[in-house]
């Protein structure tokens, strides 16, 4: 007997929602190994908002009822009828019978998660347009995350703190300040970063690419942000003013560090010798006394140091440098005969 026929007052008038209004961010890899995102904004793959209520909830909750619960012989995971299950296992099996005409490119799912959002890449369709600017998007989950631009809303809000936020990768990407996780590591120092950007920014370190030029004095940053911080030398810009003593600084983390000389707070502890840090950077820095860790590699002959200050020494070796004159600074350059 059918559900419309056991249930006929709750499943009358529900109609199919044309699209999940979901918080799916697709991306999808093309030939190439290039990575394709259906939407421009910088994510992960997002799971379906968890505060948007689906109009079919409680024909689910009346086919969880009726249908068959089948577990997982893997992990365990307890499914609603063999087709959900079959589907879950290629997540175990690695098998995707879905594949597109067009590219080659293969899917898990035939349902617009996989191979049917993928075909817009190919047709360039993009039927969500937004009222406001006119921008246009292939996904209705994308036009949905856009249009909180404009309104301002954030569903997606912190348990622990409160803070709110506008996409639920977001508030995943917020969450490792509480527990702490910080998933890509460099393989070089082993220092983890809870973003990916993080990571690729940090082993610029390693590698002394230096991209970013001031064009006002040719001094060169392996970061953007780094060679911002240091046009504020040429402007006088000090936008970081103490709240204490009224001292203003270039930099918001100089202002931090400022700050503990009024509240003379060390709180970063050495777990080998119970020494005291105002800053957690001097406690990395005097832990790879205990340690032995030289994490800082010169490029071109391969010898390494413990101290960055320490391998932009050396570098002068290669380069020839003397910057340190005598009668002009207290440290002598010196040199080996």
């Amino acid at each position: 007997m059918l559900l419309s026929q056991l249930y006929p007052d709750q499943i009358k008038s529900r109609e199919l929602p044309e699209e999940n209004d979901g918080e799916e961010s697709i991306r999808i890899q093309d030939h190439g190994d290039a990575s394709t995102s259906l939407n421009t904004e910088d994510t992960e793959k997002d799971e379906e908002d968890s505060g948007v209520e689906h109009p079919l909830s409680e024909l689910k909750h009346l086919k969880e009822c009726t249908g068959e619960k089948l577990s997982c012989k893997d992990c365990g995971k307890i499914f609603i009828g063999k087709s959900a299950l079959n589907r879950h296992m290629r997540i175990h099996t690695g098998q995707k019978p879905f594949c597109c005409d067009q590219c080659g490119h293969s899917f898990t799912q035939k349902s617009k998660l996989d191979l049917t959002t993928h075909m817009i890449i190919h047709t360039g369709e993009k039927p969500f347009c937004c009222d406001l600017c006119g921008h246009k998007f292939g996904l209705k989950s994308s036009f949905n995350r856009h249009m909180r631009n404009h309104t301002g809303q954030k569903p997606f809000c912190c348990g622990q703190c409160g803070q709110s936020f506008s996409r639920k990768f977001d508030l995943k990407i917020h969450m490792r300040i509480h527990t702490g996780e910080k998933p890509f590591c460099c393989d070089l120092c082993g220092k983890g970063f809870s973003r990916k950007f993080e990571l690729k920014t940090h082993m610029i370190i390693h590698t002394g690419q230096k991209p970013f030029c001031c064009d006002l004095c040719g001094q060169r940053y392996s970061g953007k942000s780094d060679l911002s911080k240091h046009r504020r030398i040429h402007t006088g810009e000090k936008p970081y003013s103490c709240d204490k003593c009224g001292q203003s600084f270039c930099r918001k983390s100089d202002l931090t560090t400022h700050t503990i000389i009024h509240t003379g707070q060390k709180p970063f502890c050495c777990d080998f010798c119970g020494k005291r840090f105002s800053q957690k950077l001097s406690l990395n820095r005097h832990i790879t006394i205990h340690t032995g860790q030289k994490p800082f590699l010169c490029g071109q002959c391969g010898q390494s140091f413990r101290l960055t200050s320490d391998l932009k020494t050396h570098i002068r070796i290669h380069t020839g440098e003397k910057p340190f004159l005598k009668g002009q600074h207290k440290r002598l350059y010196m040199i080996k005969m």
